[in-house]
């Protein structure tokens, strides 16, 4: 529900990435079942488990192709251009929205310029073609946002609180990548090979909700660099209330 309810936002970079996650998370479930440790009685049950999934990933991906807007798709790459073009599709803002936020955060490095100050203050950067469009649309087609939610972040709170709010997302992911080590060399010391997880272990150690739950997270993140998901008080705290929860 949560993939095809992506596909329905009609968000081209959101449409990308849940299709990407469902391809990795197809690959994730094969691959482990195909390379399971252990003895001979579990692999062969794991074996007719794969071809479920096989059919069931044929499924799922002939399912995407058929429900998944295709004129989204075709628009952000369907054209013949630079990685940056493609971007600019993706995330539905032109680049020069971007340089006025980095200059307005330039001129205002320590503490920026206050709360959605980057709709006042980035028309003082663009030119006099740029202004008019921006004027014309800043409220109604969401010209408030840069589409680059650090690039905005910087512009408006300023390094200080972007240093704050960057150590707060290292601390929140350094419980994973600490349980993550430790179940790493921990597999070295399992004598039952029935317990063990499938190969490679460094993968397959952690829980899978753990694990697709950060991989769900570092989307939202990455999508961050071209739209602006973590505008959004649901997604900021969503996002922040999965970061919490992985540990468990």
């Amino acid at each position: 529900l949560n993939f095809f309810g992506a596909l329905a936002t009609l968000s081209r970079a959101g449409i990308v990435f849940a299709i990407t996650l469902a391809a990795l998370a197809i690959i994730y479930v094969i691959a482990g079942i195909f390379t399971p440790a252990g003895d001979p009685k579990r692999k062969a049950a794991n074996l007719q488990k794969a071809v479920f999934y096989v059919i069931g990933a044929a499924l799922f991906i002939l399912g995407a192709f058929i429900f998944a807007p295709k004129n989204e798709i075709r628009e952000a790459f369907g054209q013949n251009s630079s990685a940056r073009e493609a971007l600019n599709r993706i995330g539905g803002r032109p680049g020069q929205y971007r340089s006025a936020a980095w200059k307005v955060f330039k001129a205002n490095p320590m503490w920026g310029v206050g709360g959605w100050g980057y709709a006042h203050k980035a028309i003082d950067f663009l030119s006099d073609e740029e202004r008019k469009a921006f004027t014309e649309t800043r409220w109604g087609n969401g010209s408030a946002n840069v589409h680059n939610d650090y690039v905005q972040f910087l512009c408006e709170h300023g390094a200080v609180v972007a240093v704050i709010f960057g150590a707060m997302l290292i601390l929140l992911v350094k419980p994973l990548f600490s349980t993550w080590l430790r179940l790493s060399r921990l597999v070295a010391f399992e004598k039952r090979k029935s317990r063990l997880p499938a190969h490679p272990f460094w993968l397959y150690v952690l829980p899978p909700g753990a694990l697709w739950t950060f991989m769900g997270c570092l989307c939202v993140l990455i999508h961050a660099f071209g739209d602006c998901p973590l505008r959004s008080p649901a997604n900021l705290s969503l996002l922040l209330v999965a970061l919490v929860s992985i540990e468990g």
